[in-house]
C-alpha cells in the first residue's frame, strides 16, 4: 500500500487527535542560557508525574516535546493513580530553542512536502516499522502517523519556523565534545548510571557513533550499558516504544539499587 499524500493525512479523521492531550502537573518558561553565546533565552517545559524518580526527555533537532508523547504517557501517567499522574516518575520535556513554545523568531512553510516527509521518514525509521500497521490504530501504517504527527508540527507556525530550526540545527552542528571530555563525564556521573541505546540501521546517527560514544564512556567492562537494538532505525520513541520504556525503568531500578553518595 502506497503511503498518504500530506493532502489525504490532512484529511484524515484521526488527524487532529494525532498529538495527545496529556496533562502536565506544571508546565512553564524557564529562563537558561544566562552570560552564555545567544543568551538568555527561555525555554517552554512541562512536569508530568509527581514521583521521586526524574526523568528528562531531551528531543532532537527540530523535534517538539510532543514527541515524547509515549514515554510521558508511559512513565508520567497512570489512570489509577492521582488523576492519572504517575506517583512513581516525574517527567521534564521541554521545547529546544527555535522549537515549539521556547523563543524562536518568524515562522515560514516549506514547499514539497511529500518529498520531505518521505526522504525524513526514511531517516529516522525502518522500512519494515513504516510498512506495519499504526500502532495506535486509525492510520493505515505507522508511516502515515509519523507523517501526521510532522504535518501538525508544521502547521503551528508560530513553534515551527525555518530561522528557529536552522538556529537549532547551526548550534548541533557546532557542538562538540572530546573524547577526554565524554570520559570525564562518564567518570562524574558514573558509568553504572548510564546507557547507550542506539538502532544498528540509524541513517541519521549511524551505529558506529553509538559504539564509540559507549567505549569513550568508558564501555561494558567499566559498567557503561550499551543496547544495540538490532534493524532499528533512529527513532526509538516510537519504533522500540514497549522495549525502551522496559529499558528505561531497569536502569532505574539498577541505580536505585547502587550504594548513594
Amino acid at each position: 500500500m502506497p503511503p498518504l499524500t500530506a493532502a489525504q493525512v490532512l484529511e484524515h479523521p484521526e488527524f487532529e487527535s494525532v498529538v495527545w492531550d496529556l496533562k502536565a502537573v506544571s508546565k512553564g518558561r524557564a529562563t537558561v542560557a544566562q552570560g552564555r553565546r545567544g543568551g538568555p533565552l527561555d525555554l517552554a517545559y512541562e512536569v508530568h508525574g509527581q514521583g521521586p524518580v526524574k526523568l528528562v526527555f531531551i528531543i532532537g533537532l527540530g523535534g517538539f516535546s510532543s514527541a515524547w508523547q509515549r514515554q510521558t504517557k508511559d512513565f508520567g501517567h497512570s489512570p489509577k493513580t492521582n488523576g492519572g499522574q504517575s506517583q512513581k516518575y516525574s517527567v521534564l520535556v521541554f521545547d529546544n530553542r527555535g522549537m515549539g513554545k521556547s523563543d524562536k523568531p518568524i515562522a515560514s512553510i516549506p514547499r514539497g512536502i511529500d518529498g520531505q516527509l518521505t526522504e525524513t521518514k526514511q531517516r529516522l525509521f525502518s522500512q519494515k516499522f513504516l510498512d506495519e500497521p499504526d500502532a495506535e490504530g486509525h492510520f493505515p501504517t505507522n508511516g502515515d502517523r509519523y507523517a501526521a504527527q510532522e504535518l501538525m508540527k508544521r502547521k503551528d507556525v508560530e513553534g515551527f519556523t525555518r530561522k528557529g530550526l536552522l538556529l537549532q540545527a547551526i548550534a548541533a552542528w557546532w557542538h562538540h565534545k572530546s573524547a577526554k571530555q565524554i570520559e570525564e563525564l562518564g567518570t562524574k556521573v558514573g558509568r553504572e548510571r548510564i546507557q547507550v541505546i542506539h538502532g544498528t540501521i540509524d541513517r541519521m546517527i549511524t551505529f558506529p557513533h553509538g559504539q564509540l560514544l559507549a567505549a569513550e564512556l568508558g564501555g561494558p567492562e567499566k559498567g557503561v550499558t550499551f543496547i544495540p537494538v538490532e534493524g532499528k532505525a533512529h527513532a526509538l520513541n516510537m519504533e522500540w516504544r514497549r522495549e525502551l520504556t522496559r529499558a528505561i525503568a531497569a536502569l532505574v531500578e539498577k541505580t536505585e539499587a547502587l550504594p548513594k553518595g
